[in-house]
């Protein structure tokens, strides 16, 4: 089998199945109202007359407008993307394989990994994601010039309008080719002679590299500096003006949800724990694309010197991941580590030895055979060698290292060796012990040389090495770990009436699977165009102008289209909500924060006016509808464009008592329940003068806000004297719902107590206040 046919066949099975999972995700809908309105001619709107960017990914809704515009719907538009760019991807890939038994493995994991299959389509960016980095990836090690940073950077400003939080995983790497660009004429030179792609995991640097002379180092990052500015005034002339027409247009040139989702105020401790959860997830629900994923970096990273574009591709997928778990993850099981795992296969790929140094090329020969054979050499350095019949050989050596070989081959056999040093570089000799032979017996012969020598002999040799076991027991373990998981597997979808396993969506943690999720709904087999969900039917049925509030506004969005106003507590597609905190709901579910919607919200969406009973509030209202509903260049929009960039737009609103603080539980009678806001204890309830209160709690961990007319002046953490129980650990306990009490004292100078439970969402409902008494 040749290297082409394997890829060829790998590339097919993979689009067969990606095609076999298709399907799309709620959240692609939000996009796919965007395109209509504008094929409306209605503009980049997502509520009627509303410009904002609703949507993460510029360039890849351009792309969908632009093959809807040719008639199809936006629906197969996106499939078509999805599939054409995750087959182009898997092409590239397998292309560049340096040989066929590096192949088989890559195509296992891409048909085994979930996290593949399913967001090779899904409507989101993700195919077109990978399709960049892999082609930036690819003309980084083709093209060495300083001039190639053109193409390089447009690519890179593409990937930035696609996702711009996916520019994490090439910023290593155009670091380090900036750094190349200030380089001399000799590093030049001999970067011109060395090619990256050949460096094996374990290769050795060779002394006959050219190296220029060292010099400061902030002289040569100035020089690159200046090259990388020069040539890359293209793809910066593309992000400034993408700038101007969004910031004109949008009146900010982020994307909403990146306001919405970065803007939460959720804290840190929380995010980096569910970040955290994510990862262990995924690592659950699809161990192919966690294994590749880490393996690959850690491959990458361990020739970061030897192969520096591997080595950066490496570190840019680690930021990446460390990015996901900074900011908590995402809802959608494995979505985030869809890039970097293609990362991670490209390493691989690119790493593995060219198939003439393959360990097992020389180093595992074995058969039988019998005669009498000579070799002719020429050059300054030559071996010899004897057989135990009538075998006699000469060979010689052009490289800096031994090379020892053993070789036995029945009829007419030669043997070609390439230097053992596994760093294949093409602009090093390469060592030959060549010869021909022919008749009966056993012959072992070895070469050893130093300098230069040329042979030349023909022969054909056959054997069989340890490297076939290796790839076998790869091909096995990643195809036991994507089809034997517990869960589900990518065949599943054959069988839909067959139950998909006992888990199911809407994990305690908050992360599901969003494929098994929606696929009766939007899945190229099993679903349809519109969805087949109550969301869009709700949707179609709204009148003009007619409000709705939902969570999940994608479908919802979808059939209201032109007519229907969706409310959005997540602000993912509100651009007023989006830039306030969410509510201190310890119930969030990542990826799903939502804001409290004031009083009058609605109506003033609906009518136009505001309806809202704060000044401040209106005023601030007022600025973001100026922004985003009035023409253009009026003068008074581009004064409340000032105010809302700036912020003072929410001068005097009261952002704690409007948006952190949803309706409390008043203590006005205990044992209380702990709601998503917490219980709220009046101090003047239990006396005169009460500054220290007693408080009897479920085993918990609790965050206490000291409060004054409304506001925190203190905030304190109360942490149980015994850890929580998951479950209750007596018979009692199991009969009757309690757990164990601690008691904690607080002091407050102010006239209430906030009482809030810092644990999961899923575990608020466990805890209560059972008793509030004044401590002295």
């Amino acid at each position: 089998m040749t290297t082409l046919r394997a890829a060829a066949a790998g590339t097919l099975a993979f689009a067969a199945l990606v095609v076999l999972n298709a399907w799309v995700a709620d959240d692609a809908y939000i996009t796919f109202r965007t395109v209509e309105a504008a094929l409306r001619g209605d503009g980049f709107v997502w509520n009627p007359g509303e410009r904002v960017m609703a949507y993460t990914h510029p360039l890849w809704m351009l792309a969908i407008l632009a093959v809807a515009a040719t008639g199809l719907s936006v629906y197969a538009a996106a499939l078509l993307l999805g599939v054409a760019l995750s087959t182009a991807s898997a092409w590239r890939l397998l292309a560049r394989a340096p040989r066929w038994s590096v192949a088989l493995p890559v195509i296992a994991a891409l048909t085994a990994s979930k996290t593949i299959l399913h967001f090779a389509t899904s409507g989101l960016e993700g195919p077109l994601v990978v399709a960049l980095v892999l082609l930036i990836a690819d003309h980084a090690e083709r093209d060495r010039r300083a001039t190639g940073l053109r193409r390089l950077s447009l690519l890179a400003a593409a990937l930035l309008l696609t996702r711009m939080d996916a520019v994490l995983l090439i910023a290593p790497l155009f670091a380090y080719l900036v750094w190349r660009a200030g380089g001399s004429a000799e590093e030049h030179l001999a970067a011109e002679r060395a090619t990256l792609a050949s460096v094996g995991p374990l290769g050795r640097p060779r002394a006959d590299r050219v190296h220029a002379p060292r010099e400061p180092a902030h002289q040569r990052l100035r020089r690159g500096l200046r090259v990388a500015l020069r040539v890359s005034r293209p793809a910066l002339l593309v992000l400034v003006g993408w700038t101007i027409v969004a910031t004109l247009y949008y009146g900010h040139p982020l994307p909403n949800t990146a306001l919405a989702k970065l803007g939460t105020g959720l804290p840190r401790d929380e995010l980096l724990a569910q970040g955290g959860t994510y990862v262990a997830s995924a690592m659950i629900w699809d161990p192919v694309t966690l294994a590749v994923c880490f393996f690959g970096v850690f491959v990458g990273l361990r020739q970061l010197r030897r192969a520096p574009i591997l080595g950066t591709l490496a570190l840019g997928a680690l930021l990446y991941v460390v990015y996901v778990v900074w900011i908590g993850g995402d809802f959608m099981n494995g979505r985030f580590f869809l890039a970097p795992t293609w990362v991670a296969l490209w390493i691989l790929v690119r790493s593995a030895p060219p198939e003439d140094s393959a360990p097992n090329a020389a180093r595992d020969v074995a058969g039988s055979g019998a005669g009498t054979g000579a070799g002719a050499v020429s050059g300054s350095d030559t071996g010899s060698g004897s057989g135990s019949d009538t075998g006699s050989g000469s060979g010689s050596d052009t490289g800096s290292d031994a090379v020892s070989d053993t070789v036995s081959g029945s009829g007419s056999d030669s043997v070609s060796d390439a230097d053992s040093d596994s760093d294949a570089n093409p602009d090093a000799d390469s060592d030959s012990l060549k010869g021909r032979g022919k008749g009966g017996g056993k012959g072992r012969g070895k070469g050893r040389g130093k300098g230069g020598g040329k042979g030349r002999g023909k022969g054909r040799g056959k054997g069989r090495g340890t490297g076939t076991r290796t790839m076998s027991a790869a091909i096995l373990t990643l195809l036991a770990l994507g089809y034997l998981v517990p869960e589900r597997n990518p065949l599943d979808v054959l069988f839909p009436r067959v139950p998909w396993g006992p888990q199911a969506m809407g994990s305690l943690s908050g992360i599901g699977d969003e494929q098994r999720y929606y696929l009766p709904a939007t899945g190229l087999w099993h679903g349809a165009h519109p969805p087949r969900r109550d969301d869009y039917l709700v949707g179609r049925a709204l009148g003009p102008r007619e409000p709705r509030r939902a969570i999940a506004v994608g479908f919802l969005g979808y059939g209201a289209a032109e007519r229907g106003i969706i409310v959005d507590p997540i602000a993912l597609t509100d651009p007023f909500l989006a830039r306030f905190p969410v509510e201190r709901d310890r119930g969030w579910r990542v990826g799903h924060a939502a804001r409290a919607v004031p009083d009058g919200y609605e109506s003033s969406l609906r009518e136009g006016a505001c309806r809202m009973s704060d000044d401040a509030l209106c005023r601030a209202w007022r600025d973001v509808w100026s922004v985003t509903h009035d023409p253009l260049l009026s003068e008074a929009r581009w004064r409340a464009w000032w105010r809302v960039i700036t912020g003072s737009f929410a001068d005097g609103v009261d952002v704690e008592g409007v948006f952190e603080r949803p309706t409390l539980t008043h203590a006005t009678r205990l044992p209380a329940l702990f709601g998503d806001a917490g219980v709220e204890l009046r101090l003047a309830d239990l006396g005169d003068d009460v500054r220290a209160v007693r408080l009897t709690l479920d085993a918990a961990r609790y965050r206490v806000h000291c409060r004054r007319a409304g506001r925190s002046i203190a905030v304190h953490e109360l942490t149980p004297q015994v850890p929580p129980t998951e479950e209750p650990r007596s018979t009692v306990e199991r009969t009757t719902g309690e757990q164990t009490t601690v008691e904690h004292t607080a002091r407050c100078e102010g006239d209430a107590l906030l009482i809030d439970p810092t644990e999961r969402h899923h575990r608020r409902d466990h805890f209560v206040l059972h008793a509030a008494q004044p401590h002295p």
